[in-house]
């Protein structure tokens, strides 16, 4: 009788424990959905970085737009450069020339054929021919291949340069993240301590 009592009194115990624990837990995913709620709506920053090859090579910028993917057409997004070198362009006899530097650059111009969105750049004193790559808009995280539109329509690869876009999650959406993963952490741990509480005893 005394250990049916015993046993009793432990597993009493152990439910207030772990009706605790819940409250611990809801009272924790409820703050941080307190704290994420004034953010909700804010977007997770997008990073476009273009690295010159071929007819560009010499030609590199880095641009960063805090609320999420630019909006194609972009329209001229110069604002938004983080670093830039000057526009330079290689010509097949007298080779780089520099056009001084960056004053336009405008990401997912409409296609002058369907699904040929491209980029274009400019200086004060030049603008380049756009530089294209089949079915994509650069809203999608990746790296594309750039080539002139006579190229494409060849069947000749990209070769004029490359543009990597990454996603950068928002602070507090990182945060609830984490937190979803503790909290689904935590109550695995308590199912299975759960379960060894409650085997039968020999």
């Amino acid at each position: 009788m005394g250990s049916l009592v015993g046993d009793a009194k432990n597993e009493a115990q152990d439910g207030g424990r772990s009706d605790a624990m819940k409250s611990v837990l809801w009272s924790f995913l409820v703050v941080m959905l307190m704290w994420m709620a004034p953010d909700a709506a804010r977007a997770n920053t997008v990073t476009y970085t273009f690295a010159g090859e071929g007819g560009t090579a010499g030609t590199n910028w880095t641009l960063v737009d805090p609320s999420g993917f630019l909006t194609v057409p972009s329209g001229n997004v110069i604002g938004l450069v983080q670093t830039a070198t000057d526009l330079i362009l290689v010509d097949p006899i007298n080779g780089p020339q520099d056009f001084g530097p960056l004053t336009n650059i405008n990401v997912g111009i409409p296609p002058l054929f369907p699904g040929y969105y491209g980029i274009q750049l400019a200086s004060s004193s030049f603008t380049l021919a756009a530089l294209f790559i089949p079915q994509a808009d650069f809203t999608t995280p990746g790296t594309y291949e750039l080539a002139t539109l006579s190229d494409l329509n060849a069947g000749l690869p990209g070769d004029q340069g490359r543009l990597t876009i990454t996603e950068t999650p928002e602070p507090r959406s990182l945060a609830l993240m984490l937190a979803g993963l503790g909290l689904g952490l935590m109550a695995l741990k308590h199912r299975r301590q759960s379960g060894v509480a409650s085997a039968p005893r020999g």
